[in-house]
Order: structure tokens, then sequence, then C-alpha cells
């Protein structure tokens, strides 16, 4: 297996040789001194550079679960599917971003729904090809990134797993905002269908396979004392009785939080 260490401040390479197949791992790093950021390249899925004759058939080397460590899986690219797929729970709805669509998308994000509207940015991923999955808090209740401060540093992140890796292909990331379907955040956007809400309940069921299986997983984290407040917030907001009683109260915390009960 390949050690896992993490410096801060630093970007670090570990490479070994297994069965004619090299592996590498790409640990924590800062990206500027007003956001910091953990990026972590996970390594589990590599193709070997010596083909047996049992080639068609997947190799793995048996998990031995060791604390700071983590095992390779070698899968031979005769399948016809990549393993984050395979290993999905059935009735599962997950769209993976090609990163070109994802790192021209508009800042802020538009929801999953809006993503898989446009031509292209949608595909699944076929063996050989890099999938990369992010993990990030949401630090905004209804957008994870409404200042747009993650995406410049997720397509760095992006571009830095893509040199770090021999692959054949697309690039696709996973991204839960892009990914699953989303209730509305912006002004015109339809609520979530019926059937979409189930997908959503669906995905998130197989959020963890996806983590597991990803040939790489970025974690994105923001300076707490740097976020910027979003417009509006924290703003007085006045409606009509007839209006409240149609909406949805739930608390958060110590708010009361007022959804339209068509957004619901």
């Amino acid at each position: 297996g390949l050690e896992l260490c993490a410096w801060k401040g630093s970007s670090h390479v570990v490479a070994e040789q297994i069965d004619g197949a090299e592996a590498a791992i790409v640990l924590e790093g800062k990206l500027s001194s007003r956001l910091t950021l953990s990026k972590q390249v996970c390594i589990s899925d590599v193709e070997s550079h010596s083909p047996r004759a049992d080639d068609d058939q997947q190799i793995r080397r048996p998990s031995r679960p060791r604390s700071g460590r983590m095992s390779i899986a070698l899968q031979s690219t005769a399948t016809l599917t990549h393993r984050v797929l395979k290993n999905l729970p059935s009735a599962c709805y997950i769209q993976f971003v090609n990163d070109s669509a994802l790192c021209n998308l508009e800042v802020p994000w538009p929801r999953c729904q809006e993503v898989r509207q446009q031509e292209g940015s949608c595909t699944e991923p076929l063996p050989g090809e890099l999938v990369i999955a992010v993990s990030h808090a949401w630090y905004y209740q209804a957008h994870p990134d409404p200042m747009g401060l993650k995406a410049p540093i997720l397509r760095d992140l992006i571009r830095q797993a893509k040199s770090a890796f021999n692959y054949s292909g697309n690039a696709l990331v996973f991204v839960d905002f892009l990914s699953m379907t989303q209730r509305p955040w912006a002004h015109g956007q339809p609520p979530r269908t019926w059937g979409e809400q189930q997908k959503f309940w669906r995905s998130l069921v197989a959020m963890p396979s996806i983590y597991l299986h990803a040939d790489v997983v970025v974690i994105v984290e923001l300076d707490l004392d740097e976020l910027e407040c979003v417009p509006g917030e924290g703003a007085e907001f006045y409606t009509t009785f007839k209006e409240l009683d149609r909406a949805i109260l739930n608390q958060v915390g110590n708010e009361v939080q007022a959804t339209p009960a068509e957004a619901a």
C-alpha cells in the first residue's frame, strides 16, 4: 500500500511500483495566504503497464486494513464500465460533469438540473477515464459557493490531478451540487419534481460508494474567517400573512426558515 501523509504548506508525491503499475499520490498543499485548501489524490484504480495472459480479467490486490495506509486495486481496461458505475446502487441517478464544462460554468454554479441541459456537459465514465470526486463543506444553506470562492480552487486542483495521472478519454467530476438534483436557489428556477426528489434520496445513499471507487478524491476547504456574506443576508424582509400562511416553517438552529410551499 501507499503511506498516507499530510504536510501543510507543501506538496508531496509518493510513488511506488506494484506489479509493473505505477501509483502516485499528491497530498496536502496551500494555494494562497487567503484560501487554504486540502487536496488528496487517492489511488483506487491503476492500469497495469505489463499485460498478462489473463489481462481480460480483473486483478485485485487483497485489502489489508492498516492505520494510515491504503490498498491499490488493479483493474483491466477490458471491462466496459468504469468501477465507479459498477458499484453504484440500483435505481440511482448521478451525473458526472466533464472537467472542461465544469471549468467554464458561470459563477455561482447552476444546479444539476440546468447543467444536464447543456449539451456535452455530462457523460458516463468509461474504463481508463479519470473520475474525480469532490468533497467540500456547504458554508451557505442554499448554494455551496454563492460567491464563487471555491470555483478557481477546484479548477486548479482538477488541473493538478489530471497532470498527476495517466488516463485516456475524459476527466469527469462528481460535485454534489452539479451531480445530484437540487432545490431551487435563484428566482425563476422550477422546484424539484417528485421524481427528482426520489433521485436525490437515492443519490445520497450512493455517495460513499462514489468516494470509495473514484480515481481521485479532492478535498476543498476554505478559511472560515475569510468567508464573505451573501448580499442581502441578515437584511429585514417583510411579507404578508397570506404569503406566510402558504409557507413551510422549519427551525434551523436559532433561526426560523420560511420556504414557499411551491419550492419545497
